[in-house]
């Protein structure tokens, strides 16, 4: 039932399949291309957003580094917490 259909059309079809192979293979390559450009710049990007998070990390740290607040110990007790102690304070000694 195909042969005769096959036998008078089949150098068409095999030209037509041939052709929708490099149309997708041209597809293929096209979005392949498109989606290695993409990753690649944004894979850039992710390392100069983490380059400037560990600049940041630093210049911060030496700031927090140099400074300090004034926070008294809390080994000692100073007078004025002496004169007024709260029901909670004896529960936090150290």
């Amino acid at each position: 039932m195909l042969r005769p259909y096959m036998a008078r059309h089949g150098t068409e079809v095999d030209k037509k399949v041939q052709e929708v192979r490099a149309r997708a293979w041209d597809f293929a390559l096209y979005y392949w291309q498109n989606c290695t450009e993409l990753g690649q710049s944004k894979f850039l990007e992710l390392l100069q957003y983490l380059a400037g998070q560990s600049s940041s990390f630093k210049h911060g740290k030496q700031k927090n580094d140099e400074q300090k607040p004034n926070i008294p110990p809390l080994s000692g007790k100073s007078k004025k917490s002496s004169a007024v102690e709260s029901p909670n304070s004896k529960c936090f000694q150290f």
